[in-house]
């Protein structure tokens, strides 16, 4: 783990970002620039929030949230690598991967000429990684924050073998009522329905919420808006590279469990994530692959 006096002497910027200890072991990088501000933490490689000057926050971020080394961080954009939900074969490993409770290592920051902060982190492969996942890799993670929030992900395939991954951006967005959005996009897509045992459907008309929903559409590389009518605004997500997108919110009787989330909460978030997953990506060696995901509000 990089220590804080390092971080701040390397890759702090005056006024515009700076490195602080949010828990033991969790160390935030905070942004503010004339456009926005967020918060990044270096435990999980996760953003945790992203504000618009003078607008609502985009990203919702729990209240109730664990900042605990071991347990993931509910909220903002969770990164979901090198699979996406249980393990294929061992329910012992954890549910989407193993980087969202790892250390991310910072390897570059700088204002871009339009006064945008860009953020690089970085993970790659350990003895600690090799045992839950045994390929070599390095995994890149670019947040950049102006008017827009803009997050890439690249993994390269720095070993001998092919592998196979899949991978999300789970982000989580703040909205005034769930049962009141949509969200746009997905129009006339099939979707596996993992709350109807797996079936799968095609959309009809915007995304609309009335219970538990868990929606895994595919072959989808298309744009989402989220209609909010309460908070009067429209939050669009632009991707690149993403074949898969994933909509999700728990309602009342899956809040209540989460030890981690305010028992009413399930009205005032909705994720919706650009995957690649169902199936998955073949990463040669020595090749690499990027998804792109930009927020707009």
């Amino acid at each position: 783990m990089q220590q804080l006096t390092e971080l701040n002497a390397k890759f702090a910027i005056k006024g515009k970002l700076e490195f602080v200890e949010q828990a033991p072991g969790v160390v935030l990088a905070k942004i503010a620039n004339e456009f926005a501000t967020a918060t990044v933490s270096l435990y999980a490689g996760q953003v945790l929030t992203f504000q618009p000057v003078e607008a609502a926050p985009v990203l919702w971020l729990s209240e109730k949230a664990f900042y605990e080394p071991g347990k993931a961080i509910r909220g903002g954009i969770p990164v979901c690598w090198p699979w996406f939900g249980p393990h294929a074969s061992d329910s012992s490993k954890p549910a989407h991967g193993f980087v969202r409770t790892a250390q991310w290592d910072v390897v570059g920051s700088r204002q871009l000429d339009g006064g945008q902060i860009e953020l690089t982190l970085q993970i790659v492969d350990s003895e600690a990684t090799r045992a839950m996942w045994p390929h070599a890799f390095e995994l890149t993670q670019v947040i950049t924050v102006g008017e827009h929030l803009n997050v890439s992900l690249t993994t390269r395939n720095t070993g001998k073998e092919a592998f196979e991954i899949s991978e999300a951006l789970h982000t989580y967005f703040k909205v005034g009522d769930i049962r009141q959005i949509g969200v746009l996009g997905l129009e006339e897509t099939s979707f596996l329905d993992k709350v109807d045992g797996g079936k799968e459907k095609t959309q009809s008309g915007p995304v609309r919420f009335a219970g538990e929903t868990d929606n895994v559409y595919l072959n989808t590389e298309s744009s989402n808006a989220i209609t909010d009518p309460v908070l009067e605004r429209s939050i669009i997500l632009g991707k690149t590279d993403s074949h898969t997108t994933v909509v999700w919110n728990p309602w009342v009787d899956k809040c209540a469990k989460m030890a981690d989330t305010p028992a009413d909460d399930w009205q005032h978030f909705v994720c919706v994530e650009a995957a690649n997953a169902f199936p998955g990506l073949r990463i040669e060696a020595g090749a690499s692959h990027m998804m792109q995901v930009t927020y707009m509000a």
